[in-house]
């Protein structure tokens, strides 16, 4: 499996990381092989290699600019975010910047292209769920491609796939509880006795939280 990954803050780098830690144990227990054959993000820079990029090489560069990634045959820094998303190697896309609540773009055309390219969306971003569930819901199954979000709520936890898939059948009136994971680490802290500013502002240094976090608290 080829991916692509569209931002690469902290849920990004501990994809890759994951990946590169678990590579023979998801090969050997699962018989799943997967490379990262892209990256691009905002403002540090944009990765592509058909035949998979150093994971290794790729988490030295952590928040920093993808230009410290040494350059190889076949690399390539100036493909665009949309020629990844429609005309890369990658079997999947997924997309993870930043979270517009209020428009859910760029992140909702992301994966209108991707899943008209015939290409899997997965999402930790949460504005094109919020905003137009239904209609890339419908274009996912047009196009014969997976749709999956369960990273947008609860730090991944698996709440949707739980009504989804586990309690299918069942008629499920309400949910309720701290479904964000920011939310709970910031009532965690002020349980200790840290006061709420802090909290957030140390949610926001460790990633958990939006540079605007009004939806996440």
């Amino acid at each position: 499996m080829n991916i692509a990954l569209i931002g690469f803050g902290v849920v990004g780098q501990g994809f890759a990381e994951a990946l590169h830690k678990k590579a023979a144990q998801l090969r050997d227990e699962h018989g799943f092989a997967a490379q990262i054959v892209a990256v691009t993000t905002r403002s540090r820079g944009t990765l592509y290699c058909p035949d998979g990029l150093d994971l290794s090489a790729l988490l030295v560069t952590g928040g920093g600019s993808l230009a410290a990634y040494p350059d190889g045959d076949g690399l390539h820094r100036d493909w665009t975010t949309e020629q990844i998303i429609t005309a890369s190697n990658a079997d999947v896309i997924v997309e993870l910047a930043y979270s517009n609540l209020e428009t859910g773009q760029p992140a909702i055309d992301h994966v209108r292209a991707a899943m008209n390219a015939g290409k899997h969306v997965v999402l930790a971003n949460k504005g094109p769920v919020a905003l137009a569930f239904a209609e890339l819901n419908t274009l996912a199954a047009q196009n014969g491609v997976e749709f999956l979000f369960e990273a947008t709520v609860m730090a991944g936890t698996p709440a949707l796939r739980l009504a989804q898939h586990t309690l299918r059948g069942t008629t499920i009136f309400a949910a309720r509880g701290i479904l964000n994971g920011t939310t709970n680490y910031i009532l965690t802290q002020m349980e200790a006795g840290m006061p709420y500013a802090d909290a957030l502002a140390e949610a926001q240094e460790k990633g958990y939280a939006e540079a605007d976090p009004t939806a996440d608290v």
